[in-house]
């Protein structure tokens, strides 16, 4: 229980972090992250979904798990963006 209450502390922490940093999954990108797990798979969607009802998931359940790890990239992206920035003075020493 702890743990579930961690994880479910850990991504509204990140969702608040996004939010703030203007940062977004749309769905187009969750479809497509999902069409290329099936063509990886050689699922058709239909397939695919059977295998998520295996597994215990809906492909809605899915779809947010997709959506919490895209977002999770692109906060670290932004994370190394900000930290990796090499100002004109850094670059003449």
């Amino acid at each position: 229980a702890k743990a579930v209450l961690e994880e479910i502390i850990s991504e509204r922490l990140i969702e608040a972090e996004a939010q703030a940093r203007k940062v977004g999954v749309v769905e187009e990108e969750i479809n497509s992250y999902l069409e290329e797990i099936a063509r990886r798979n050689s699922l058709s969607a239909e397939e695919f979904e059977k295998a998520l009802a295996q597994e215990g998931k809906t492909l809605a359940q899915y779809k947010q798990t997709v959506k919490f790890e895209i977002l999770k990239s692109k906060l670290s992206s932004t994370y190394l963006k900000s930290t990796t920035a090499v100002t004109d003075e850094e670059v003449q020493q």
